[in-house]
């Protein structure tokens, strides 16, 4: 279990130095309250009302906290509309209107020129110190009114395969993260109908990505393990379109094995595949990854960001000074990365694929099952661990030292933890902490 903390270290909007540090933050994240002032900064105009805001998804940032409410609208014609709203609190309402007045406020301009709907696009709230925006309005992303103009995506496409008759017909918002980095999924009409996906803020895929996905495409991989495919590109608004993959994520609660299984095959692929020119990571890259989240978190937890560095300490000095060969790794190696289509797996998002240790590839997936299995109240934590790394060294692969593989697995434990405190996530912290506590 988890060491006697402070209770207040442990329930980020009940933390007296962040309260004073961002005052208004509590009543930003209570949503009902939301629901007012936003339809009154936003959709007073508008023949739309605002009849419900979700909790906000939060990322706490320095002097700021980046928020994402979902929000659902009621038009004229009594159909519903779901949307995101974007917000950001800050120390000072002065703050707040410096970013409306130099960034979103052009931004929506820009964007009430293409979309004319009767609503404002931007606001600045005073009295909660917040700059807000309705989506595709973003601090983050800038570049997505761009995007998401009409024909933007048409020629993007139509250039890079080379078929003046391609349209896309629709884009639907997958995933927009708090920070950076944006999901649209696209139906592609033409004479080849597809769905594909946009990823907006992956600047990884205009080189070290997609020259991987080149050679493991033209390599040996492909027959064994279905992997993206890029369908255009563009470096400068910082977009690449990606044609679906078949498959479905297997059930944790009825498939683990499979899903394990699956993973350890595409893991020993990889990092067989002799795919070069990919950034090279190290262990005490990912610590110091990891000591940057913790650091954020000391300002207004400092039990607990000094227990999270204590445990990267000894982490690290245990599993010594011998690294590993590298080989090719995926970077970003987790359950939800993986897919399964008639047997035969498919993986996704290689936007942090690098040159590292197997064992990157190994501890970061054995850090997020066991963290999915505890929020299942699974007990199966360690022989399912123990059966994905056999398949792995089946399938071809050598097993790292149990200290390098130990270390890995704990410091994506610890950056979990601590960005889950940034993203005042509660209850996903206790059990990251749990988690840790429980191997060491």
């Amino acid at each position: 279990m988890i060491p006697a903390l402070p209770a207040a270290e442990l329930e980020p909007l009940c933390n007296p130095a962040l309260a004073a540090r961002l005052p208004t933050l509590a009543a930003a994240m209570d949503a009902a309250t939301m629901a007012q002032h936003l339809q009154r900064a936003l959709f007073s105009g508008s023949p739309s009302r605002v009849i419900a805001c979700g909790r906000p998804r939060a990322v706490l940032d320095g002097d700021s906290c980046a928020l994402q409410y979902p929000v659902t609208l009621l038009g004229s014609d009594g159909a519903a509309l779901q949307l995101p709203v974007l917000a950001e609190v800050f120390a000072t309402a002065e703050a707040a209107r410096d970013m409306h007045d130099t960034l979103l406020g052009p931004l929506s301009e820009e964007w009430g020129r293409i979309d004319i709907a009767q609503l404002t696009w931007s606001a600045a709230l005073g009295e909660l110190r917040m700059a807000c925006s309705v989506f595709p309005v973003s601090a983050a992303l800038p570049q997505l009114v761009r995007v998401l103009a009409p024909g933007y995506l048409d020629a993007l496409l139509q250039s890079s395969l080379r078929d003046t008759e391609i349209r896309v017909e629709s884009d639907e918002l997958v995933v927009l993260r708090r920070t950076r980095g944006c999901v649209l999924r696209v139906r592609i009409e033409g004479r080849e109908p597809r769905t594909a996906y946009a990823k907006v803020g992956y600047a990884a895929y205009g080189g070290a990505a997609a020259d991987a996905l080149a050679q493991l495409r033209s390599g040996p991989v492909t027959p064994a393990l279905r992997l993206p495919e890029v369908l255009g590109r563009d470096d400068a608004l910082d977009v690449t379109v990606l044609a679906e993959l078949p498959g479905t994520r297997p059930d944790l609660r009825t498939d683990a094995e499979q899903m394990v299984g699956a993973a350890a095959r595409c893991a020993a692929l990889l990092h067989a595949s002799r795919v070069e020119g990919a950034p090279h990571r190290t262990l005490h890259d990912e610590v110091a990854r990891a000591s940057d989240a913790v650091d954020r978190v000391a300002p207004y937890a400092p039990a607990v960001s000094s227990w999270l560095r204590d445990v990267l300490h000894d982490a690290e000095s245990a599993a010594g000074g011998g690294e590993e060969a590298p080989v090719f790794c995926h970077g970003d190696l987790a359950p939800s990365q993986v897919l399964l289509h008639e047997g035969v797996p498919a993986i996704l998002d290689f936007d942090k694929c690098c040159s590292a240790e197997p064992a990157l590839d190994l501890g970061r997936y054995l850090a997020y099952l066991r963290f999915a299995l505890a929020k299942a109240g699974d007990p199966r934590s360690d022989p399912l661990a123990k059966g994905f790394l056999r398949t792995y060294e089946t399938a071809g692969g050598t097993v790292p030292p149990a200290a390098r593989l130990s270390a890995y697995e704990t410091v994506a434990l610890v950056r979990m933890a601590a960005r889950s405190w940034l993203q005042l996530k509660p209850q996903r912290l206790r059990l990251a902490c749990d988690v840790i506590a429980r191997r060491l």
